[in-house]
């Protein structure tokens, strides 16, 4: 195994103990924050179209997120993931109902509200992951979905992290195929790159 891949793999198995060790009172105040920076940002152009991760354990939450951008009438996609491929699609959902647990146990939409997406047409997408950067690297969970993913949006898409304050690094690691985000937001700051 190479120094970058290790040095990735004890990266995450701690960043996954950190977030696995949030007390209950510090996810809720963490995402309430989150959820308020988010919902300040100012964009040069109002998005229309958003794609969002569905959290599941203590993964930054979107769910509120999703449900205030589907009340707000904006069009809303979440991922499925293809692990055969590795590849990421887009599905628009309208309702949060439309959503069931998939193998890995994310909530993708169920196969009769699958309305894949061509992904130049979304304009935000919210991206997961166990580290930032402030130059917008993202260390994910190491299969390569997203970075296979991002490089087919818009070049005009904003690609936002959310992530806890503690998940910020001096540095991540990164190899040649890692896309960087645009924005990271966590409970103390929106981080503009």
């Amino acid at each position: 195994m190479d120094n970058i891949s290790e040095r990735k793999r004890l990266i995450r198995k701690e960043m996954l103990t950190m977030r696995n060790g949030l007390t209950k009172e510090d996810y809720l105040i963490n995402n309430r924050n989150i959820h308020a920076l988010f919902s300040s940002l100012k964009f040069d152009h109002c998005p229309q179209h958003y794609m969002s991760y569905v959290n599941i354990g203590k993964e930054v939450n979107t769910r509120n997120i999703i449900e205030r951008l589907l009340l707000d009438e904006k069009k809303v996609s979440v991922p499925i993931c293809v692990p055969e491929t590795t590849e990421l699609i887009a599905s628009q959902i309208y309702d949060m109902a439309e959503l069931t647990s998939s193998q890995f146990g994310l909530l993708e939409p169920k196969a009769d509200f699958i309305r894949k997406l061509n992904p130049k047409e979304i304009e935000v997408v919210l991206v997961p992951g166990l580290a930032f950067d402030r130059r917008g690297n993202r260390l994910g969970y190491g299969k390569g979905y997203y970075d296979g993913f991002l490089i087919k949006l818009s070049p005009n898409a904003l690609k936002i992290g959310l992530a806890y304050n503690f998940q910020l690094m001096d540095e991540v690691p990164i190899d040649n195929h890692d896309i960087p985000l645009d924005i990271i937001i966590t409970e103390k700051e929106i981080i503009v790159v």
